[in-house]
């Protein structure tokens, strides 16, 4: 077996081939800019700044609710925590209209993003489920 040998001739060739690429996708990037432009891609962010602070908001609530003091004993702990986490739940279920309003907003901004819309809540509602009960399993210290 031949070990790999580098030389300054590879080196010029690599680099140079490295340039081609970097130039060719620079063309394509200006071109693309010149050709769809941006403007007003920042206008149709806007409306989402308030469901990230709801989701903000949602999020420090689940926190809180996971948070969990109770007595010492066996079953004061494992009740408390699944209370906990069926709080948590409950606030999750409660807030779950965040992401469908959301979603209604970005289907009417991408046509074709409204078929995916029940397969993306329906992603969100199981990790959402897992994501609180793994949370409340890793807690518990039997």
């Amino acid at each position: 077996m031949k070990k790999a040998e580098f030389t300054l001739s590879g080196f010029i060739i690599a680099l140079i081939v490295i340039a081609m690429l970097a130039t060719t996708y620079g063309l394509f990037m200006g071109g693309m800019s010149a050709e769809y432009g941006n403007a007003g891609a920042n206008d149709t962010f806007d409306k989402y700044s308030a469901y990230t602070a709801e989701l903000i908001n949602a999020t420090e609530d689940i926190r809180d609710d996971v948070n969990i003091e109770q007595d010492t004993g066996i079953l004061d702990v494992i009740g408390g925590f699944f209370s906990k986490g069926y709080a948590v739940i409950r606030t999750a279920a409660l807030s779950f209209n965040i992401f469908d309003n959301m979603l209604n907003d970005a289907a009417a901004d991408i046509p074709y993003f409204a078929m995916f819309k029940t397969y993306l809540l329906a992603i969100i509602a199981i990790a959402l489920f897992i994501g609180v009960l793994a949370a409340v399993l890793v807690k518990m210290r039997i």
